[in-house]
């Protein structure tokens, strides 16, 4: 649990009060859409961005996010945040747990991948993309957290990626209100943000841990840097940082990479 005098010291920090959003039919990406807006946003303000289609969707390590119009959920959550904060690469796997909850309303069941792809029955549902700019305002930094979730994808599209992947419709064998979705989220991760920001990630250590796909034991590949090691699952730290037990007896602890 965390520390009361931790707790106290953050409950002082001002949390999120506004919230705008603004859509669009069809963007290069959320994530660049929202950037623009980097010297406009002010403290305490979230702005979600979302559109129908991207013509240029990103996910991690430069892959391509495939976005199709009017088919899946494709968002980005911006505000400022406090620069002097050592938690700041907590926020997408707070966002991963907000995900999980909001789309367990629905009746689905959410694993999460390290550190937070969103995961059903060892399939890929969703990812999230992180990206900072500096902006005018002192000790704040512009945090860009890009979601894409797939909502009614069919088949035969996700069939083509080259890895396993799954959408809403394909699980729940029915269409999904995409609106519905973008509001619950919407709501669940605003209650998180504001929980995050009072007291830091620790309050959602135990529930992130309870999610994962991988546990304690467990045989991994793992890219990191260009190279692949295999190891054994041990723990998640107290920061979120992945430890494996690695072939040559070492535990090493990594702050990101891509499990296989």
């Amino acid at each position: 649990m965390l520390k009361p005098q931790i707790c106290d010291t953050l409950q002082k920090m001002k949390t999120i009060i506004k919230i705008l959003k603004e859509h669009f039919e069809s963007v290069d990406s959320t994530n660049n859409k929202a950037a623009l807006q980097s010297t406009q946003i002010k403290d305490r303000t979230l702005l979600l961005t979302t559109a129908d289609e991207q013509t240029s969707g990103r996910g991690r390590f430069g892959h391509q996010w495939l976005s199709p119009s009017k088919l899946n959920f494709y968002g980005s959550f911006s505000f400022l945040f406090d620069s002097t904060r050592k938690d700041i690469g907590n926020l997408p796997q707070v966002l991963a747990i907000s995900a999980a909850k909001a789309l367990h309303n629905l009746g689905v069941a959410i694993e999460l991948k390290w550190p937070n792809d969103l995961i059903i029955k060892g399939k890929k549902l969703g990812g999230i993309l992180t990206e900072a700019k500096v902006n005018e305002h002192p000790n704040h930094i512009y945090m860009i957290i890009g979601i894409g979730i797939n909502i009614n994808m069919p088949e035969e599209m996700l069939n083509n990626l080259g890895r396993p992947a799954t959408s809403l419709m394909i699980e729940l064998r029915e269409i999904n209100d995409i609106q519905k979705i973008r509001d619950i989220l919407l709501q669940v991760f605003i209650q998180d943000l504001n929980l995050f920001i009072k007291c830091g990630f620790t309050s959602f250590l135990d529930e992130y841990k309870e999610k994962l796909c991988h546990k304690s034991g467990d045989q991994i590949r793992f890219h990191v840097h260009g190279e692949v090691l295999e190891g054994v699952f041990n723990e998640i730290s107290e920061s979120g940082s992945l430890k494996l037990f690695l072939q040559d007896g070492t535990i090493s602890e990594f702050t990101s990479g891509e499990i296989f």
